[in-house]
């Protein structure tokens, strides 16, 4: 439930995301003034890209 806000992730989960989508961690983390639909949309696109 993270994308929905309802739970945050360790750091281990970060981590591992980060890896499957060949990202540094700090970018899942960046600007927490964005857009949330539109950052939200960004990661769906990485991991998209990666299938």
């Amino acid at each position: 439930m993270v994308e929905s806000n309802r739970k945050v992730p360790t750091i281990t989960t970060i981590f591992k995301i980060a890896q499957a989508l060949n990202i540094h961690p700090s970018t899942l983390l960046e600007d927490a003034d964005i857009n949330r639909e539109e950052a939200k949309q960004k990661i769906i696109r990485m991991i998209e890209k990666e299938l």
